[in-house]
C-alpha cells in the first residue's frame, strides 16, 4: 500500500487555524453518533475529533484507540487544534518508549520517533532531530528512512538543502522499490534539479511508482503523456494513467479527466462525463473543479443552463482565490447573470483576481474606472491597471494605454507613448490597434503626416474585417490621399465596410449611388444603404433619405415619410432636416400645416447659420405667419443670410432699406445691398435697381441707367423688368420713344402672365399706341390682366362693356368689373359705381349706394365724385340733406378747379343754405366757375344781372353771360336771348 508522505501531514498541521463552532447535531455522548459519522465523512474536522473522542471513551461504540487515532489524525490535519493537542498528549508517553528502543538502534523506533518530531506529537517539533534519527536507518539500509533522508535534502529541513544528496538517498531507496522515492526521483529529473533535466528518467520513474498504484506517480506519468514529454504525446495514455489516480481519489487526476472529457482530448468529448469527473473533485473542496462547474453550469454543457447554479460554484472556487473563477464572477456581477446586476460587487471580484495578476481582470478594472463603474470615474486608477494588463502582454490593454495617452486621460498627453503601446498591441495582430497607427500616420499624431504608410496599417487592420480601416481606406480613395482618387476604389471598400455594418460607410455609399460617384446612380440603392445607417442614428443618412422621399427619388413621394426622417435628424440637431420638417410644416407636406412650428424648426436651423432658413424665418416675420408680424426681426434673418452671401436675403435687405421696414428708409443702403445681389445673378435686384434710378430714389434720376437695369432683368426673362422696360419705351423716358418696342418687351411680360404688363398690352391696343387700335385685342388683355386683379384692367374692362368697346355693351358686366376695381380701392371706378347706382345702370337705381360709392371716391380726391356728392348732401339724394357737409366736399372740387362745385358753392351762398346768405361770394363763385366756360354758371351770372339780384339791373351784362351760355351749349337760352337784344334796341 502507499504510504502518506509525511509532508503532506507537515503542511496540513501547519495552515492558519480557526476557532469552530461545535456542531449541535454532533453530541459526545453516543446518542448521535451516526449523526457525527455522517459530518465526519463530509469533512466536518469537529465531527472527526468528537468520533475520535466516542472511540477513546467508548461512548456508543466499542472502544477502539487505533480508530480514535485514526480520527484525531484526520481532524488534526485539517487544524483542528483539539485533535491536534490530545495527539500531543497521546504520543507523549509513545515518544518515551520509542526513544529508549531507538537508542537500542530499533530501526522502525527510529522512523517512528523521527515521524513524531517532524510533527511535533509528544516532543517538541524538532527536523534537526527527525533528520539524525533517519539518517541512522538509512545508513543501515532502510528504505523508508532513505527516503525521508532524501526529503529532508530536497526541502531543506534540518539540513542545507541540497538536491544532490537528495537524487542519491532517494535512489537508494527507489532501488528497494519504494515508490515515493521513484516518484521524487522523476520529479529532480523532470524539473532538472540536482541532475541533468531528463523526461525520458523521469518517464521511467514515474512509470515504476506508477505500476505500483501511486496516484502522484501515476498523476505525474499522466502529465508527461499529456504534454509530450519524454515519450510521444497520447492523450489516451495520460487519460489512462489519470484513471488509474482518480480511482484512488486524487483530486489533480479528476481534474484532467474532466478537463480531457471537456475538450475531447483522448477520450470522446463528453460534458456529462467531465461533469462526473468535475463533481468528484469538487467534493474534496477542490477550487479548480468547482470553477469548471460553475463554467459548464454558465454554458449549459452537459447540464441545463443555470446562471444562479453557476454562480455557487464560482463563489466556492473564488472564495478559495481561483483567479478565473474570481475573474468570471466579477463577469456575472457586471452582467447581471445569475445575480442581480452589481457593479461594486463585480469590481470586488475583478480586483481579487487583478491582484492575482490576472491580465483580463485588470482590464476589466480598467474600464471600470474608465467608465465611472461600481466606482467614481477615475482615468488615473484605470490607466494603473491596463498599464499592469498591458505589461503582462495583454493586447486590448496596450491599445487602450494607446488610447489614455492619445487623449490625455490620467496623463499628460503623449503620442509617442501612445504609439508606443499601439505598436505593441499591433504586433500581437490588433485591428484596432493597426486601425489607430493608421490615423497617427494619418493625422500626423507624434510622427509625420504620411497617407501612404496610413494606408499601410490600414489595410493590415482591414485584413482581420476591421470595418473602420476598411472605411478609412475607402476615404484615402474617395478624397485621393496618398493613393490616386478613384470613386470606383472607394466605393468598393466603402461597401465591404457597410456590409460589416460600418454606418458612415453606409451612409457614404448612399451619397456615391445618390451622386452616382463610382457607381451608376441609382437612387434606390441610395436608400437601400442610407436606410441601416439613418435607422442606427446617422444624421446625414437621416438627412438624405428624408430628401429623397421629398422628391420621390428611388422611392414613390411620400411627405410623411420625409417628414419622419427629417424630425429624427432635426431632433438630432441637424440644421438640413430642421430646415426641411420646417419648411413641410409651412407647406403642410406630410403633416398638418402649423406656421408656429415651421418658425421654431427654421430658428433652430438659422441659429446653427442656415441660410436657407434664416431666409425663411425672415419671410415668416415679413408675412406674420406663425409669429407676429415684425420687420426688425425679419431684417435681423434676412441680413445673417445675406452676410453669409444669399442672393435672395440681399435683396430683400435692399427692399426693406428701399421701404424703410424694420429699419429706416435708406436708398442708398438699399442700392448697395441690390448691387449684392445682382452680384449673384439675382434676377430681380435689377428690376429694383432700375427702379431706384427711374424714380430718383438715393441717387440722381437716370432714366437711361434705369433702361439699362431693366433691360438686365428683361433679358433673364424678368417679367417685372420687362413691363418697366416696356413703360421706358411708351413714354421715351431714357431711350427713344419706341411704342413698337415697348410692345415687344409688354407682350414678353404678359405672354408671362405678368398682369401689368398684360394691362398695358390692353392699353396701348386701347390708344392706338404702336398697333391699329383694337378694342377687342385691348378687351382682351384688360380681360386677363382684370382676372389677376389689376385694378386698372378691372376699370377699363367695365368701361369697354358699359360703351361696347369691342365687346358687346353690357352694363351689368360692366357694373361687375367697375365693382372689382372700386373693391380694391380705384377711385374712377369707385366713381362709376356711384354713377351706376345713381342712374340706374347695371342692374338698380341706389342713391344710398351711389352716395357710399362716391364717398369713397370722394375721399381718395376724385374731383367728380366730391362734386356730386355735394350735390347729394344739398339736395338729401341718398344721404340726410347736410348743407355744411355739402359745402365741404364742394370746396375741396373747387380747389381743384371743378367749375361745378364753384356754381353749386355760388348757389349755397346765394340761397344762404348751410352758410351765411352772401350775395358778393356768390357771385364770386359764379363768376369763378363761369370764367372756366361753366354754362350754368354763367347762366346763374344772366339771371342775376337780368333780374338785378344782389345786383343792380344790367340788361347789357345779362346777355353777354347768356350768349356765353348759349355758346357753351346751354338749352333755352336762345328766347332770352332775344328779348333781351329787343329791350336794349329800343
Amino acid at each position: 500500500m502507499e504510504r502518506v508522505p509525511l509532508l503532506a501531514l507537515l503542511f496540513t498541521l501547519t495552515v492558519s487555524i480557526s476557532a469552530c463552532k461545535p456542531a449541535d447535531p454532533c453530541q459526545v455522548d453516543g446518542s448521535s453518533f451516526l449523526t457525527c459519522l455522517r459530518l465526519a465523512d463530509e469533512g466536518d474536522a469537529v465531527a472527526q475529533y468528537k468520533i475520535g473522542k466516542m472511540y477513546e471513551k467508548g461512548l456508543g461504540v466499542p472502544l477502539d484507540n487505533q480508530e480514535a487515532i485514526r480520527w484525531y489524525t484526520e481532524s488534526a490535519q485539517q487544524g483542528n487544534t483539539d485533535a491536534q493537542a490530545d495527539l500531543h498528549e497521546r504520543y507523549k508517553e509513545e515518544a518515551e518508549k520509542y526513544k529508549t528502543a531507538a537508542g537500542q538502534g530499533d530501526i522502525e523506533a527510529q522512523n517512528t520517533l523521527a515521524g513524531l518530531y517532524h510533527k511535533g506529537w509528544g516532543v517538541e517539533q524538532d527536523y534537526k532531530e527527525a533528520f539524525k534519527l533517519y539518517l541512522a536507518g538509512a545508513n543501515q539500509g532502510n528504505a523508508y528512512a532513505q527516503y525521508f533522508v532524501g526529503y529532508y535534502y530536497k526541502e531543506g529541513l534540518g539540513v542545507e538543502q541540497d538536491y544532490q544528496e537528495a537524487f542519491t538517498w532517494y535512489a537508494k531507496s527507489a532501488e528497494q522499490g519504494d515508490p515515493d522515492a521513484q516518484v521524487d526521483i522523476g520529479y529532480l529529473y523532470e524539473k532538472g534539479l540536482g541532475v541533468q533535466q531528463d523526461y525520458q528518467e523521469a518517464v521511467r520513474w514515474y512509470l515504476q511508482s506508477a505500476e505500483q498504484g501511486h496516484t502522484f506517480g501515476q498523476v505525474s506519468l499522466g502529465n508527461l503523456y499529456n504534454q509530450g514529454l519524454g515519450v510521444e504525446q497520447n492523450y489516451q495514455e495520460a487519460a489512462k494513467w489519470y484513471l488509474s489516480a482518480a480511482e484512488q481519489g486524487s483530486v489533480d487526476a479528476l481534474n484532467h479527466l474532466g478537463y480531457f472529457s471537456f475538450k475531447g482530448m483522448g477520450v470522446s468529448q463528453d460534458y456529462k462525463e467531465a461533469m462526473k469527473w468535475f463533481s468528484q473533485a469538487a467534493e474534496q473542496e477542490n477550487a479548480y473543479s468547482q470553477y469548471f462547474i460553475g463554467y459548464l453550469y454558465k454554458e449549459g454543457l452537459g447540464v441545463e443552463q443555470n446562471y444562479p447554479e453557476s454562480v455557487k460554484w464560482y463563489l466556492k472556487a473564488a472564495e478559495q482565490g481561483d483567479v478565473d473563477a474570481q475573474f468570471d464572477l466579477g463577469n456575472f456581477y457586471r452582467d447581471g447573470l445569475g445575480v442581480e446586476k452589481d457593479h461594486q460587487q463585480a469590481m470586488k471580484w475583478y480586483r481579487a483576481a487583478a491582484d492575482q495578476g490576472n491580465a483580463y481582470a485588470q482590464v476589466e478594472l480598467g474600464d471600470f474606472y474608465k467608465d465611472g463603474l461600481g466606482t467614481e470615474q477615475d482615468y488615473q486608477q484605470a490607466l494603473k491597471w491596463y498599464q499592469a494588463a498591458a505589461e503582462q502582454g495583454n493586447s486590448y490593454a496596450q491599445a487602450k494605454l494607446g488610447d489614455f495617452y492619445k487623449n490625455g486621460l490620467g496623463t499628460e498627453q503623449n503620442y509617442q507613448q501612445a504609439m508606443k503601446w499601439y505598436r505593441a498591441s499591433a504586433e500581437q495582430k490588433s485591428h484596432y490597434a493597426q486601425y489607430y497607427i493608421g490615423e497617427f500616420y494619418y493625422y500626423g499624431f507624434g510622427v509625420k503626416k504620411d497617407y501612404q504608410e496610413a494606408l499601410k496599417w490600414y489595410k493590415q487592420s482591414a485584413e482581420q474585417g476591421d470595418p473602420d480601416a476598411i472605411f478609412s481606406i475607402g476615404y484615402l480613395y474617395d478624397k485621393g490621399l496618398g493613393v490616386e482618387q478613384s470613386y470606383k476604389e472607394a466605393a468598393k471598400w466603402y461597401t465591404k465596410a457597410a456590409e460589416l455594418g460600418h454606418t458612415k460607410s453606409q451612409d457614404n455609399l448612399g451619397d456615391f449611388y445618390r451622386r452616382g460617384f463610382g457607381v451608376e446612380q441609382n437612387y434606390q440603392e441610395a436608400i437601400k444603404w442610407y436606410l441601416p445607417a439613418a435607422e442606427k442614428g446617422n444624421t446625414n443618412a437621416r438627412d438624405n433619405i428624408g430628401y429623397l422621399y421629398f422628391k420621390g427619388k428611388g422611392a414613390p413621394q411620400d411627405y410623411k415619410e420625409a417628414a419622419k426622417w427629417f424630425s429624427q435628424a432635426a431632433e438630432q440637431g441637424s440644421a438640413y432636416s430642421q430646415y426641411f420638417i420646417a419648411y413641410l410644416y409651412k407647406e403642410g407636406l406630410g403633416v398638418e400645416q402649423d406656421y408656429p412650428k415651421a418658425a421654431k424648426w427654421y430658428l433652430k436651423s438659422a441659429e446653427q447659420g442656415d441660410v436657407d432658413a434664416q431666409t425663411a424665418l425672415g419671410n415668416l416675420y415679413r408675412n406674420g405667419l406663425g409669429v407676429g408680424k415684425d420687420y426688425q426681426q425679419a431684417m435681423k434673418w434676412y441680413r445673417a443670410a445675406a452676410e453669409q452671401g444669399n442672393a435672395y436675403a440681399q435683396y430683400y435687405v435692399a427692399y426693406f432699406y428701399k421701404e424703410g421696414l424694420g429699419v429706416e428708409q435708406d436708398y442708398q443702403e438699399a442700392l448697395k445691398w441690390y448691387l449684392k445681389s445682382v452680384e449673384q445673378g439675382d434676377p430681380d435686384a435689377p428690376v429694383d435697381i432700375g427702379y431706384l434710378y427711374d424714380k430718383g430714389l438715393g441717387i440722381k434720376q437716370d432714366y437711361q441707367e434705369a433702361a439699362k437695369w431693366y433691360l438686365q432683368a428683361a433679358e433673364q426673362g424678368n417679367t417685372v423688368g420687362q413691363n418697366n422696360l416696356g413703360i421706358l419705351y411708351r413714354k421715351g423716358s431714357g431711350v427713344e420713344k419706341n411704342y413698337q418696342e415697348a410692345a415687344k418687351w409688354f407682350l414678353l411680360a404678359a405672354e408671362q402672365e405678368d398682369p401689368e404688363a398684360q394691362f398695358n398690352m390692353g392699353y396701348l391696343y386701347m390708344k392706338g399706341l404702336g398697333f391699329t387700335q383694337d378694342y377687342e385685342e385691348s378687351a382682351k388683355w384688360f380681360s386677363k390682366a382684370a382676372e389677376q386683379g389689376v385694378s386698372t384692367a378691372q376699370f377699363n374692362l367695365g368701361y369697354q362693356y358699359k360703351y361696347g368697346l369691342g365687346v358687346p355693351q353690357n352694363y351689368t358686366e360692366s357694373a361687375k368689373w367697375y365693382m372689382e376695381a372700386a373693391k380694391q380701392g380705384d377711385s374712377d371706378a369707385q366713381y362709376s359705381m356711384g354713377e351706376y347706382y345713381a342712374s340706374g345702370l347695371g342692374g338698380r337705381q341706389d342713391y344710398e349706394e351711389s352716395a357710399k360709392w362716391y364717398l369713397k371716391a370722394a375721399k381718395q380726391g376724385d374731383v367728380d365724385a366730391q362734386v356730386n356728392i355735394g350735390y347729394f348732401y344739398m339736395d338729401g339724394i341718398g344721404v340726410q340733406k347736410n348743407s355744411k357737409t355739402a359745402m365741404k366736399w364742394l370746396l375741396k372740387a373747387a380747389d381743384q378747379n371743378s367749375t361745378l362745385a364753384a356754381n353749386n358753392i355760388g348757389v349755397l351762398y346765394l340761397n344762404g343754405d348751410g352758410v351765411k346768405k352772401d350775395g358778393k361770394k356768390a357771385i364770386a363763385w359764379f363768376l369763378r366757375a363761369a370764367e372756366q366756360g361753366d354754362a350754368t354758371a354763367q347762366l346763374n351770372l344772366g339771371r342775376i344781372y337780368e333780374q338785378g339780384l344782389i345786383v343792380p339791373q344790367d340788361h347789357e351784362k345779362a346777355l353777354g353771360w347768356y350768349q356765353k351760355a348759349q355758346e357753351n351749349g346751354a338749352a333755352g337760352v336762345g328766347k332770352k336771348v332775344e328779348i333781351l337784344m329787343k329791350k336794349l334796341r329800343k
